[in-house]
């Protein structure tokens, strides 16, 4: 991976923390073939945060006009 120093990522479709979030993506993630000692890092679900909260509100209101 030129010039990647690292990988973020998260389960987009899973709200809250749970097994899938927690174990079971991580788990996945973790198979691919990256140089040994290279960070895959778990954001987590996003569960109730104001940015992701804020976000639907404003796709709702969208739709309410």
């Amino acid at each position: 991976m030129s010039g990647v120093e690292k990988v973020l990522y998260f389960s987009a479709a899973i709200s809250a923390d749970a097994i899938h979030s927690q174990y079971d993506v991580p788990d996945l993630v973790n198979e691919a073939q990256v140089s040994e000692g290279f960070p895959l890092i778990n954001l987590g679900a996003w569960n109730d945060d104001p940015i992701v909260i804020q976000a639907i509100k404003e796709k709702i209101d969208a739709q309410m006009y």
